[in-house]
């Protein structure tokens, strides 16, 4: 019984943090732009070539553009498990905050989705990382039971960039040959990655005592706010794309 009051007092008391907010945003920005540069990287090069050789060459997208990809995702994975574990542990180390077992699952499964060029069935890369996006989707809808409308309402912004992340990949699954269906898993990384940030310090603000007042003034500009960062993620894409073909005029 005891064990049971201190589950849910866990529960009430440590749902989240800055810091829980922030971790998997990094994980998302750093492989948005990873993804952005590399998709560019490999079309420019295709692009090069078939000026040179005077014979058209395709573009073709993959899942993973580096097997140092993979350890990247392996070492980041295993960072987000370990930290939601031990901040879910109490001080007689008993598992209390079940909210962090939801944040766990979501990099166990993105973990899964490491794929390093082993002998498996074509597509297999994809279909593991739609898994992956479809579990993070599927967890966050059933992770706002009990919340306040502005907690609902930032994490229902996250959860379209979620969906919109698991649409991407299978766009880019079935149409590999075009590059916007690339880039547009690199910029759905992105949405996720920033806005992971902006719910952060909307909710646990770091020089406040609270998360800001609640009102429908508030959640109106909020969700201008979400539009607004996908135009500049845009256009930090494009400041990546110009570095790329920088490259290219230097040589």
């Amino acid at each position: 019984m005891s064990y049971t009051v201190n589950v849910l007092i866990g529960f009430k008391t440590n749902m989240g943090s800055l810091e829980g907010h922030l971790l998997p945003g990094t994980f998302f920005i750093v492989f948005g732009f990873w993804w952005t540069y590399a998709l560019f990287d490999r079309y420019f090069k295709v692009l090069v070539d078939s000026t040179l050789t005077k014979i058209p060459k395709d573009f073709e997208c993959t899942a993973s553009y580096s097997r140092i990809e993979g350890f990247v995702k392996i070492i980041s994975s295993i960072i987000g498990i370990v930290c939601e574990y031990w901040t879910a542990l109490d001080k007689n180390y008993e598992f209390v905050n079940i909210g962090n077992s939801q944040h766990m699952t979501m990099y166990i499964f993105f973990l899964i989705n490491v794929y390093n060029g082993y002998p498996l069935p074509n597509g297999s890369d994809y279909m593991s990382l739609f898994i992956a996006t479809a579990v993070e989707t599927l967890l966050f809808c059933f992770h706002l039971h009990g919340r306040t409308s502005l907690d609902i309402h930032v994490h229902t912004l996250l959860i379209i960039s979620i969906i919109a992340s698991m649409v991407s990949v299978v766009i880019e699954w079935k149409y590999r040959n075009h590059m916007l269906s690339a880039f547009s898993r690199a910029l759905c990384a992105l949405m996720q990655g920033f806005w992971f940030y902006t719910v952060g310090f909307i909710l646990y603000p770091p020089f406040s005592s609270g998360p800001i007042e609640e009102s429908h003034r508030k959640q109106m500009l909020i969700t201008a706010l979400f539009c607004w960062q996908i135009a500049v993620i845009i256009a930090l894409m494009k400041f990546v794309i110009i570095l790329r073909a920088t490259k290219d005029t230097q040589k």
